[in-house]
């Protein structure tokens, strides 16, 4: 319960802020300050630069072979409580390479066993010592089973791209998208405690021109996008497939900031009206941003008060993001530039506007704040300061949460991608059975395309299959048309199912048991 409790984010590891919390919590129980059932109490109490944690006296750790008492000084200082050997008479010790669940046989996920079992009772193949984390896992068990069905079923040519390592190592991402001159970038600077990113301009003018990564790194630097996307520690050597005329449009940027220790933040140009701006890009920029909100934690969508239509552009930037309504905030920036009556009547607009492009039920959540020093001591300032004050902290708080909620994303995509992957197994091995042996394959071929309907229905009543999991019938005939033999797909045989469901049912489960369901 302690290692859950410590380790928030779910990486297998403690750092050494969460290693001396750890301690601190095992102290309190043994010298009875909180009891064991009290620990789920603990999960939000912040133990930074608590006196009161700081003076405790150090957990017993008696009976543990290995390190020397006098080793374990320097240590003690560091931690800032008094000396565990002078305090345990000096046969304190602890020993040497243990890790969580594993000295004690009845620990969570721990024994001599080497696999771990589900919640279904079914024993899971992968070995528990062998995975640090859940995106390790993950990780595993893509590269062991499912990437290999991918490849078979020509999976990329219809969905997403195989992922790499560096997919499931990556920190959580959130993207900004907006017309120009609505705050995209001033709004970075305020996640950035006013540091603004290498080459970042700020101006009333189109200026951000280009995508932009903006991660943490010691020292302030620019990185062009061509560099960035051949290293293959980063999670963007996908971006490669939009080609040179985007590479030159993209670039990351690092700079010391504590925010981006936790997430990486994706800045965009601004979305421009009329015709000639689109085809003057060089690249498909929806395409693009579809890319980005496939992997990103959260899609923040910013207006002004005197920006509120929606450009062709912007409606095809949206429409990209279309099946990730759950990761879209929206921003009514510079809130505070007008009086609280015309704000109602802006943000009725908006909402107006807003209904026409996203074909949800689901209203998306609006902050309406103020994160342009451009629009200080606008006329909104005495009438809404409260609300919008509370409207930016809110906001501010959902975005400190991105990471705390990164791995349970994760999970959520992952389970989504293999449950696609099951049905698009099935209907490319449906397609393969109708297909003839000799005389008219290329007259069936056509045929299968045109009544694609028919099989999409046939594999749903055969399997008894969700309908909403189905992948969209026109997107899968397009790319239908660029395969010229059916022969090619696989059929999906008895053990490839059993495979996927056996990752869904068993091996999933059996990782979330053992480090923690990141949904709780």
């Amino acid at each position: 319960q302690i290692w859950t409790l410590s380790d928030t984010q779910q990486n297998g590891s403690l750092t050494f802020s969460q290693f001396c919390r750890a301690l601190v919590l095992i102290s309190k129980i043994q010298h009875g300050q909180i009891r064991i059932s009290e620990l789920s109490q603990q999960r939000d109490v912040d133990h930074d630069d608590d006196e009161a944690d700081l003076a405790m006296p150090p957990p017993l750790l008696e009976g543990k072979n290995g390190v020397k008492a006098e080793d374990l000084d320097e240590l003690c200082m560091r931690l800032g409580i008094v000396n565990l050997s002078q305090a345990h008479g000096g046969s304190t010790s602890i020993a040497a390479g243990s890790s969580p669940g594993m000295d004690n046989p009845d620990a969570k996920g721990g024994g001599s066993s080497s696999s771990i079992l589900s919640d279904a009772g079914k024993k899971a193949k992968m070995s528990s010592k062998s995975v640090m984390s859940i995106s390790d896992g993950l990780r595993r068990l893509y590269m062991k089973v499912i990437k290999p069905i991918e490849e078979s079923c020509l999976f990329p040519n219809f969905h997403n791209p195989l992922l790499r390592d560096s997919d499931f190592g990556a920190k959580p991402l959130v993207m900004l998208l907006g017309q120009y001159s609505t705050g995209k970038t001033t709004f970075v600077k305020t996640l950035l405690d006013g540091m603004t990113y290498p080459q970042a301009q700020i101006g009333p003018e189109p200026t951000t021109d280009r995508f932009v990564a903006v991660s943490y790194g010691v020292d302030e630097q620019a990185i062009p996008g061509n560099t960035l996307c051949v290293d293959r520690t980063q999670p963007f050597t996908g971006l490669t497939k939009f080609g040179s005329s985007f590479l030159n449009k993209f670039a990351g940027a690092t700079c010391p900031a504590k925010a981006l220790e936790q997430m990486t933040i994706i800045d965009t140009p601004g979305v421009l009206s009329g015709d000639k701006q689109r085809i003057e890009r060089r690249y498909d920029f929806p395409g693009v941003v579809r890319w980005f909100a496939e992997r990103s934690d959260l899609i923040l969508l910013m207006f002004d008060p005197f920006k509120l239509d929606i450009s062709d552009e912007f409606r095809r930037v949206i429409s990209a993001c279309s099946g990730h309504d759950d990761k879209i905030r929206v921003i009514l920036n510079k809130a505070n530039s007008v009086s609280a009556q015309h704000l109602m009547r802006v943000y009725g607009a908006l909402m107006w506007s807003l209904s026409r492009v996203l074909r949800s039920p689901e209203v998306p959540r609006v902050y309406c704040g103020n994160f342009s020093s451009a629009h200080d001591g606008g006329p909104g300032d005495e009438e809404n300061g409260p609300l919008l004050q509370k409207e930016k902290e809110a906001l501010l708080a959902d975005l400190y949460d991105v990471p705390r909620r990164h791995v349970g994303r994760r999970v959520n995509e992952y389970i989504k991608r293999i449950r696609t992957l099951r049905i698009h197994a099935l209907l490319v091995s449906a397609l393969r059975d109708a297909m003839p042996s000799m005389m008219g394959v290329e007259k069936k071929r056509q045929n299968l395309i045109d009544n694609l309907e028919d099989v999409f229905l046939d594999v749903q009543r055969k399997y008894n299959l969700p309908v909403g999991d189905f992948p969209d019938i026109e997107v899968f005939r397009e790319s239908l048309r660029g395969i010229k033999d059916f022969k090619k797909f696989p059929r999906a045989s008895n053990s490839t199912l059993k495979a996927i469901d056996d990752v869904l049912e068993v091996e999933v489960p059996a990782l979330l048991t053992r480090f923690g369901n990141p949904f709780q």
